[in-house]
């Protein structure tokens, strides 16, 4: 991460750590939903779900050893939350 890529992108490497982090844990789980698999592996896209893919497999779990855990968000657990609906 250099200094063009900070100054466009308006963050440091250690702001990213968190979202770097949960993409990394998100793509080395098995596919829960193919649907955002499938809509990203087209040529429109790129195959940037196929390149995703393909690189956590060759460095996922040296991303996931070297990447600090995110930070808690909020105090509630998951299971916790509630939604509350508006009339």
């Amino acid at each position: 991460w250099d200094g063009n890529l900070r100054h466009f992108s308006g963050f440091s490497q250690e702001e990213l750590q968190p979202c770097i982090q949960l993409m990394v844990d998100h793509l080395v789980r098995p596919l829960a939903d193919e649907f955002v698999y499938r809509k990203y592996q087209h040529r429109q896209y790129l195959k940037a779900s196929l390149f995703c893919r393909e690189w956590v497999a060759r460095h996922g779990h040296e991303m996931q050893q070297s990447l600090t855990p995110p930070p808690p968000v909020g105090h509630f657990a998951p299971s916790e939350t509630t939604v509350n609906s508006v009339d």
